[in-house]
């Protein structure tokens, strides 16, 4: 038996084989560039409907003694905690956020 005719059917399959590797690369390629592209052009996505509604900004001072200074400001769900720093201790104010009143004081007392 000649030694070519065994190979032949094994060319043709390293061969198949080859171009389907060339054929599958590009189409990932062009899937991956088509995306790019796709996202770029993708309309933005409409606000969530659960969001707060804007307010108006608001001033508000706060009680505290001369060379006072805030220490720290945290957001809860519906009050801002502003820690203070005094002469005398500390104290947290509790403010509204969408009013800018103070709803609440909380003091550090002092005990001997």
């Amino acid at each position: 038996m000649d030694q070519t005719q065994d190979y032949r059917g094994l060319k043709a399959l390293v061969i198949g084989m080859g171009v389907l590797i060339i054929i599958g690369t590009a189409v990932v390629i062009g899937v991956i560039i088509h995306r790019l592209y796709a996202a770029s052009t993708a309309p933005k996505p409409e606000p969530s409907p659960i969001a707060a509604p804007a307010t108006a900004a608001f001033h508000t001072r706060l009680p505290a003694p001369t060379g006072s200074t805030i220490k720290s400001v945290i957001a809860t769900n519906n009050r801002l905690a502003v820690g203070i720093s005094t002469p005398q201790g500390g104290k947290i104010i509790l403010i509204n956020p969408r009013t800018g009143a103070i709803t609440g004081t909380i003091a550090l007392a002092n005990h001997p």
